[in-house]
């Protein structure tokens, strides 16, 4: 906690001086950063793009030719952190468990940061009864990930945070809808879009 409360504040504090630099040049990636500088006290001028990121054509097209059956309930595509929802999977299987009354097979697919973060996923998996519905595969390279995502019937997208998420838009590219808490940048840029939940 400690740790976590001194982060927060150190980002104030930094976000707050970027204000007082003469001639500073700050790129605002979507409506959101800007958005959320703003609310850390950020008051200087930003420059927001036009267009915000975006993925390559190419790989989502090749996804798309491929055949491709359901093998998983839900696909987790992210960062193994907190801020990222990924604590929340083993509670989120649980329910769905529960709602569909059956077992049911999640794919977390991401890259582990922190041992400490696995090993609280691993503990939680285990208190909800669900270590055995989650599979996980580490590090993939894209075409396995676009691969799971596609043989997946949704995407859970349980982030606390975000500017503008990639993931959410291959999930939808390749035709999966997408469930996720309603989070700031999730509702500015996808909120009108048919697949987003």
């Amino acid at each position: 906690l400690f740790l976590s409360s001194f982060q927060t504040l150190a980002s104030l504090a930094t976000v707050r001086a970027l204000s007082r630099v003469p001639d500073a040049r700050i790129l605002a990636t979507t409506p959101v950063v800007a958005k959320n500088l703003g609310s850390l006290g950020y008051r200087g001028p930003l420059f927001i793009p036009g267009t915000s990121n975006g993925i390559e054509r190419g790989p989502v097209e090749a996804a798309l030719r491929e055949p491709s059956e359901i093998e998983y309930d839900a696909v987790y595509v992210g960062r193994y952190h907190p801020h990222k929802g990924f604590l929340d999977l083993p509670r989120a299987v649980a329910r769905m468990k529960r709602a569909l009354g059956r077992g049911v097979r999640v794919a977390v697919v991401g890259r582990p940061h922190f041992r400490r973060h696995m090993a609280r996923f691993e503990a939680l998996s285990r208190a909800y009864g669900v270590r055995g519905d989650l599979v996980l595969q580490e590090n993939p390279d894209r075409t396995e990930m676009y691969r799971t995502v596609r043989a997946s019937r949704l995407l859970l997208y349980p982030s606390y945070v975000d500017g503008f998420s990639l993931t959410v838009l291959e999930s939808l590219c390749l035709g999966v809808p997408v469930v996720a808490y309603d989070i700031g940048a999730l509702e500015l840029i996808w909120g009108s879009r048919a697949g987003v939940f």
